[in-house]
């Protein structure tokens, strides 16, 4: 089985990733975004590092998405001064209307969190470096903890069954436990389709 991808690596410290079980136009349109064009990485890159900090909160937001053979469309998003779009409860509400499924992962320095919706309901949330669960479905998440080797009776029980894996590599083993999707350095490649996002 090929390796975890580290989502530090491609990501840095901050970013947001969304799995969606939908066509990438309607996601994006769902997320709030016009216009989708082929957008590189590297125009998200110069757009960050040209801008003076204080600009950012005036600029709409950059999300990139594409489809995958699964059937899934993966968006990330880097620009996370006005928060993560793909972590707000009401927009994976929406992503999932129907019979869908979301998930969505972000991440800050020090910490993260995985969020999971059904049929237009947040069944919960998970933290893939404490294995802290919440959420009314929260038993939606057990196979996520297995998967890292927490225990399912507590975190205070985890013992030393814990994976060795890096907090990109931990994030990147959640998400594919809820969604069967495992992420790849492939998927990160150029070209990307993406589109601004008013806030």
């Amino acid at each position: 089985m090929a390796e975890l991808l580290d989502l530090t690596d491609v990501l840095g410290e901050g970013g947001c990733v969304t799995l969606v079980r939908r066509g990438l136009i309607e996601v994006m349109s769902a997320m709030g975004v016009e216009g989708v064009r082929e957008v590189r990485w590297v125009e998200v890159a110069d757009r960050l590092g040209e801008l003076p900090r204080a600009e950012l909160r005036d600029l709409p937001v950059m999300m990139l998405a594409r489809s995958l053979p699964s059937g899934w469309t993966v968006v990330v998003e880097v620009d996370g001064w006005t928060g993560w779009v793909g972590a707000q409860r009401d927009v994976l509400e929406r992503l999932s209307e129907g019979g869908g499924a979301a998930a969505s992962l972000w991440r800050s320095p020090n910490n993260e969190e995985v969020l999971y919706a059904e049929d237009g309901e947040i069944l919960g949330g998970f933290d893939p470096t404490t294995g802290h669960r919440w959420g009314a479905h929260q038993d939606k998440f057990g196979p996520v903890a297995e998967a890292l080797g927490f225990s399912l009776s507590g975190v205070e029980d985890q013992g030393e069954d814990l994976l060795p894996l890096s907090v990109g590599q931990r994030c990147a083993c959640a998400l594919e436990a809820l969604t069967g999707v495992r992420l790849t350095r492939a998927m990160f490649d150029d070209p990307w389709q993406g589109g601004l996002r008013r806030v």
